[in-house]
């Protein structure tokens, strides 16, 4: 372990890896072997006793809180606020998406 309570890698390729990087090509097994030319004993060791799910076909990256499951600023601040506030108890009723069509300057908005 490092001073700072980190690992000192042996290799320091191992920061370009992702987890597919280290199972075994065609199975779902750690490719144990690799893993240990990686890393310490420390964390081969929870690394292999990480079980993997047989029943998942592909990995790929998806935003659960956007229709396109593509994350961006907006959808990461809509998650945001919903988690720090119940959006319903704030809301007033009627249509406000009106009042930003209105053709004003934006301070008029914010006043309003």
């Amino acid at each position: 372990m490092t001073k700072g309570g980190g690992f000192l890698l042996k290799n320091q390729g191992v920061y370009n890896l992702i987890v597919y990087d280290m199972i075994s090509v065609g199975e779902k097994r750690w490719d144990i072997d690799k893993i240990a030319s990686l890393f310490p004993i420390e964390v081969v060791h929870t690394i292999i006793y990480t079980p993997l799910f047989i029943l998942v076909q592909d990995s790929c990256l998806v935003w659960a809180d956007d229709q396109n499951g593509i994350y961006s600023v907006r959808s990461g601040y809509k998650l945001m606020i919903n988690e720090l506030f119940y959006v319903d108890q704030f809301q007033v009723e009627g249509d406000w998406n009106c009042l930003w069509r209105v053709n004003t300057p934006h301070k008029n908005h914010n006043l309003l």
